[in-house]
Parts: C-alpha cells; sequence; structure tokens
C-alpha cells in the first residue's frame, strides 16, 4: 500500500497482515485510521496511538521505534474532542522497544501518553512496560493546563522495570486505580460493549478483564 492510496471498509477484520508507514520518523503521518478496535502489533515513534476516539488494545504488542529524538517518543494521544467520551485502553499488552531503538533507550525516555486538547483519556492495566518508560510516565502537551479537572490518565497493576509509579506526574486527573470495578470500566466488556458485536466476528478477545 502506498501513500496515494485510501480506502474504507466497514466491518474490516485483518488479520495476518502488515500495514506500514513509509513517511520516515520526523513526519507525523497516518498509516491506518481505524473506527475499530483491535489486537496486533504496532510500532512507532511520537503519538502513533492517537485519535478522538474510544479504542480497546488487547494483547498486543506495542513497539518503540527510533523516531527523531529531539521530539521525544510518546505512545498515546487520546483527545483533541470537546467531551469526555473516548477513551483509549491498553489491556494485557507489552511496551517494549524495537530493535533500532535498544542503543538509544536509556537515553531518550518514552512517555505512555499527552495531553490532547482539554479531554484526554488513557489507561494502561496489567500490562508490561519497558525501562525506557519516563519515571513521570505521561507528559503535558504544551503550557495550556487540562491536567487537574477534565484529563483522565490510570494505570493498574502494570508490571515491569518501566512500572514504578512513585515519580509520576501528581496532576488532579493522574489515578493509581485500586479497584477491580474501576478496572471493569476499561474492559472490552464495557467500553466497546464487545458481547454485543465481537462475538460474531470470532476475533478472539475477553470481555471482562
Amino acid at each position: 500500500m502506498n501513500s496515494a492510496t485510501l480506502w474504507r471498509c466497514d466491518r474490516f477484520i485483518p488479520q495476518g497482515i502488515t500495514i506500514r508507514n513509509t513517511a520516515g520518523p520526523i513526519s507525523q503521518v497516518v498509516a491506518l485510521r481505524s473506527s475499530s478496535d483491535i489486537k496486533c502489533g504496532i510500532y512507532g515513534t511520537l503519538d502513533f496511538i492517537f485519535g478522538d476516539a474510544t479504542a480497546v488494545f488487547q494483547s498486543c504488542t506495542i513497539y518503540v521505534r527510533n523516531g527523531d529524538l529531539r521530539h521525544g517518543h510518546v505512545i498515546t494521544a487520546q483527545g483533541k474532542g470537546k467531551n469526555r467520551d473516548g477513551v483509549i485502553s491498553v489491556l494485557d499488552s507489552r511496551v517494549t522497544a524495537a530493535p533500532a531503538f535498544r542503543p538509544y533507550m536509556d537515553k531518550y525516555p518514552v512517555y505512555l501518553g499527552r495531553t490532547w486538547g482539554n479531554f484526554s483519556n488513557t489507561v494502561f492495566i496489567r500490562t508490561f512496560l519497558g525501562s525506557f518508560i519516563a519515571p513521570e510516565g505521561w507528559l503535558k502537551w504544551s503550557k495550556k493546563l487540562y491536567l487537574d479537572g477534565t484529563v483522565y490518565y490510570g494505570e493498574y497493576m502494570n508490571y515491569g522495570p518501566g512500572a514504578w509509579t512513585d515519580r509520576r506526574v501528581k496532576w488532579g486527573g493522574y489515578h493509581l486505580l485500586s479497584t477491580e470495578y474501576e478496572v471493569s470500566q476499561f474492559t472490552v466488556e464495557k467500553l466497546i460493549g464487545g458481547l454485543s458485536w465481537l462475538t460474531a466476528t470470532k476475533v478472539p478477545f475477553y470481555a471482562d478483564h
């Protein structure tokens, strides 16, 4: 698929394929716009999981690539919307370094997400976080502060060398989830109503965790 290709497909379930962005590390160019929910391997450098949508990434492997080191590395940028409806939920996944990034990962921190507008909502739950994750975990987009009243960033039972939370940001919008009830709001069943439509696709998933 080249950069001029654009197609729209409803009820498209990709399995066993690779969608590759060849624009290079300096440009933020969309390789795939998905209005669905996926389980796959995802490679990128800056804001490579982004948008004003609700999506569950379950049992995925997220690979941080070696990008434009001047601009840093950020995994998610959820938001730019006018309300709190959208959420990115990363469940039971792995955040690791792509081979080319490994020589740099001790020098250049990676952030789990950053604020993209007034309402930015992202959670990482029971996910392995590599050692390159910045101790603060999360990054503000600019000097405009949306950090206390409107954003929602959460973590729950993540593990690995990048999962320590003692030095995470102190924003009012950052939450260390502590109960199964809180976590249940971000599952396939509750967040995207997966039992009502995903079962028919025969895509394997866990509904309630």
